[in-house]
């Protein structure tokens, strides 16, 4: 069996069509998509941190270096830039937590 019969052997196994299901909403989908991937250029377009590739990974960072900066890794630019806002995000909640203590 081919892997695209099997995708759709396992998608289709319990009778419900999720191809159509998958067509109805994928502009619904593909909006949300947009809007996320909007609002997570946001940050890496308003801090403006360095990004490009070491090792064969692409690295977004804010700051003079990786131990007192904030990076990102991925082996694309945007998984970086997810990867990035994540530990920014992470950074900032950790610093919250600690002022209000």
């Amino acid at each position: 069996m081919s892997a695209d019969n099997e995708q759709q052997y396992w998608l289709n196994k319990d009778g419900y069509n999720y191809t159509e299901h998958r067509y109805k909403y994928s502009l619904l989908e593909d909006e949300s998509l947009i809007q996320q991937e909007k609002r997570e250029m946001q940050l890496f377009a308003m801090l403006k941190p360095k990004f490009g590739v070491d090792g064969g990974q692409y690295f977004v960072l804010l700051g003079e270096d990786l131990q007192s900066g904030i990076c990102g890794f991925g082996e694309t630019l945007i998984l970086a830039i997810r990867d990035f806002n994540e530990q920014f995000h992470k950074k900032a909640n950790h610093t919250t937590n600690w002022i209000t203590k």
